[in-house]
């Protein structure tokens, strides 16, 4: 069984203070594990995890020092019987604001390095292009899904005055594009949420602190 498991935050080894879960307690059964990114600045928590769970880095991951548990920037990762394509990386809303933060004093909590450069990001295109996986794992989403998945609200709420369609959405569309595959799954969005496009893909949005099962078929379980 495959755990695909949201966004962290940090409660790696700390439970969340209202959904009172962390993250070794969700994946304490599970025989292998993803991590849709955003899972901590410290990663002190994840020593003595092993190779059978794994996460993709967010937009709220520490670049500085990444651990072992990462897949890395993108490509096709064989975990177990369990084949994906992964990209790692989103734009962060909040951006301004930790800009602040650190311009301040405060602990370093923004990396340049949150979405892929453009070089990288060509190559991850055709990579995929050749890949062509039945699955796909990613923080954040194609600018189409994004449009249905998010808040209107949240781009006032941060100070912008409308929706901003990231690089990493450009490039997450881009793929689409190239190749539809059976499955698509996302955090980044903090709900569960579920949609089966026109072409037939199903995207997934994995809840923070939330998990969906997954047996050798890539069925839920």
């Amino acid at each position: 069984m495959l755990r695909v498991v949201g966004d962290v935050h940090g409660c790696v080894d700390i439970a969340h203070p209202v959904k009172d879960l962390c993250y070794l307690d969700l994946i304490e059964n599970a025989k292998y594990s993803v991590q849709l990114g955003d899972m901590a600045f410290n990663y002190v928590g994840l020593n003595g995890v092993g190779w059978k769970h794994v996460f993709i880095m967010g937009n709220h991951d520490n670049y500085d020092d990444p651990p072992v548990q990462s897949l890395g920037d993108f490509g096709t990762c064989n975990l177990g019987p369990y084949s994906f394509y992964f990209v790692r990386g989103a734009w962060s809303i909040d951006v301004r604001h930790r800009k602040k933060m650190m311009a301040a004093g405060r602990q370093k909590c923004w990396w340049h390095e949150e979405e892929l450069t453009k070089p990288e990001m060509e190559q991850c295109l055709e990579e995929y292009r050749c890949a062509q996986p039945d699955v796909v794992m990613t923080h954040s989403c194609p600018a189409s899904i994004s449009e249905k998945v998010g808040s209107p609200g949240i781009w006032q709420a941060f100070g912008w005055p409308g929706p901003r369609v990231s690089n990493t959405q450009q490039l997450l569309q881009a793929m689409y594009e190239v190749h539809q595959p059976k499955l698509w799954l996302f955090g980044h969005f903090h709900r569960n949420w579920i949609h089966v496009s026109k072409e037939g893909t199903s995207f997934m949005c994995i809840d923070e602190l939330s998990y969906v099962d997954f047996n050798e078929g890539w069925e839920m379980v």
